[in-house]
């Protein structure tokens, strides 16, 4: 690999089982290690005509025996990410997997037709996202800067996406469904590009479907994305033409958002990035504005309860207001709290409830966090409940 020979272990024999065993619970128990990274594994399997020990020994299986004495080694409380290799042998004993190649934060590439560049890496990662139902989908690092020169004449030190191909990247992360990983200079990498992480973290686990899997194009273009520790749906839209603006209308149907909405209820839906929301019922067609070529849309429905308020608005995560602790209206006070990780502004602005009214801003408050650390508001609020009856 890379011009470069290695030695590799024979995972048919039983002894490359012991010593990795052996050599695991070193780095776990004896060194303190709780994450480990076991990337390239294929080379174990690479070449079925080598010398194995065991020619009898299904290569699959071999693989199998070796990593669950991996396993062995690091103990249940480990983290073991797999890159590289066989996925249905780690069913069970993976905690998380790469499900793409090596991303390039470039949408083509002048070597090949597709290479390894975005719109080739985000496809392979939306045809493995039912896998999240084994492991934590690793869609590899994050590449948010801007590099138009190679460092160590590597192309993947490059950044050349621009800010519409950055959201399609954000949001390949988004709905993997369990992981993060990023690889930054983080001094060199400006503010408005690095920041861009807050659209993701903290991490709020998903679990995410191509809606269109095999029925338009080369690549999927829409995907289906269902909270799992809190209650929310979402339908993320890819715009994968290279010169054609798209307009983000949608029907709210189960085919569509890949939910079921309920007969005869009303569903608030916000799209993340126009800023646009909607109080609908099940089958009507609405608009969210323009989808950018090479660019993104994130839509969330929820179930509309006038007597709630709700994050319709916001420059933060991704899932509107899932990371927010504490939303709710407490006598003619709107209490907010929540914990924010960035040292940038995050605002959100919050519908009220029918009947109630921020003091000079109408039936929206607009929440503004400028630093790092615990937040808890109390906004006061007007209830002009008993002079509307």
């Amino acid at each position: 690999m890379n011009d470069v020979v290695y030695q590799v272990f024979d995972v048919t024999n039983p002894a490359v089982w012991d010593y990795q065993e052996a050599f695991f619970r070193m780095l776990t128990e004896d060194w303190g290690y709780t994450y480990h990274k076991l990337d390239f594994t294929r080379a174990a399997i690479l070449y079925p005509q080598a010398d194995f020990y065991d020619k009898t020994l299904p290569l699959p299986k071999a693989y199998r025996l070796a990593m669950e004495a991996v396993r062995r080694g690091i103990g249940e409380d480990g983290y073991l990410l797999v890159c590289g290799g066989l996925y249905d042998p780690l069913i069970g004993i993976a905690d998380a997997q790469r499900t793409g190649s090596d991303v390039l934060s470039m949408w083509k590439s002048n070597i090949s037709a597709n290479g390894k560049t975005v719109p080739f890496t985000v496809k392979q990662n939306l045809m493995r996202l039912y896998m999240g139902t084994w492991w934590d989908n690793d869609a590899d690092a994050l590449m948010l800067r801007v590099q138009h020169e190679m460092t160590r004449g590597e192309r993947l030190t490059l950044g050349l996406l621009n800010d519409e191909e950055i959201k399609t990247l954000l949001l390949n992360q988004y709905v993997s469904g369990g992981l993060f990983s990023q690889t930054e200079r983080l001094l060199t990498t400006s503010d408005d590009r690095l920041w861009q992480i807050r659209h993701l973290l903290p991490l709020v686990k998903v679990k995410s479907a191509a809606v269109n899997l095999f029925t338009r194009g080369r690549f999927p273009s829409r995907v289906a994305v269902e909270g799992v520790d809190r209650l929310f749906r979402e339908l993320v839209l890819f715009n994968w033409s290279d010169d054609t603006e798209r307009e983000v209308t949608v029907t709210f149907d189960e085919e569509t958002f890949g939910m079921k909405p309920e007969e005869d209820r009303e569903y608030l839906l916000a799209e993340f990035y126009s800023g646009v929301w909607q109080i609908a019922k099940p089958g009507e067609t609405l608009t969210f504005g323009i989808l950018a070529p090479h660019g993104a849309a994130v839509i969330k429905a929820v179930p509309y309860d006038p007597q709630k308020p709700y994050i319709v608005k916001t420059n933060a995560h991704f899932s509107l207001g899932e990371e927010v602790d504490v939303c709710e209206v407490e006598g003619e006070e709107l209490h907010f709290a929540m914990t924010s990780l960035f040292p940038c502004e995050l605002w959100y602005r919050i519908l009220l409830p029918e009947g109630f009214e921020a003091c000079g801003d109408g039936k929206e408050v607009l929440i503004g966090v400028d630093k790092p650390g615990p937040v808890d508001m109390r906004v006061p609020i007007r209830d002009c409940r008993e002079a509307l009856s």
